[in-house]
């Protein structure tokens, strides 16, 4: 079997939507708020994947370094979060729209999660600021 690169394992995600606008011309859309938290919920869902597909692949192999790459990968779908300048009831009815209540509440409950285990409590803050706007506006 093959042996995993730990440092190219996630790195097709690396490039994210904001290199696809600027290639395309659309660098301005990317300061958009639903583009940036619809590129994040949409990152934790691809996250959640390619986890199932490694872990099933390599097994044990991978657990050696799966924390690691969890935190590396969630603190870049952060950078999507903290671009965002405006939001607002709107915008989070449109990602409901979009990707479903469930989807949404859930992945950024996946974010607050896994943050709060590292203890990076700065980031759980602006996390939870988003989730209970997202809470707030499914009730």
């Amino acid at each position: 079997m093959k042996e995993i690169d730990e440092d190219s394992l996630f790195s097709i995600f690396e490039n994210g939507d904001q290199e696809v606008f600027n290639e395309l011309y659309y660098a301005s859309d990317i300061n958009n708020s639903f583009i940036a938290l619809g590129t994040l919920i949409r990152g934790v869902d691809n996250y959640m994947l390619i986890d199932k597909i490694y872990q099933n692949r390599y097994g044990k192999e991978y657990d050696n370094f799966k924390d690691k790459l969890k935190l590396r990968y969630f603190l870049g779908l952060m950078n999507y979060l903290k671009s965002v300048s405006k939001f607002n009831n709107e915008t989070a009815k449109e990602l409901f729209d979009e990707f479903g209540e469930s989807c949404v509440i859930c992945n950024f409950q996946e974010l607050l999660s896994f943050f709060e285990q590292q203890e990076h409590y700065e980031k759980c803050v602006l996390i939870k600021k988003y989730l209970d706007i997202f809470i707030k506006n499914k009730l």
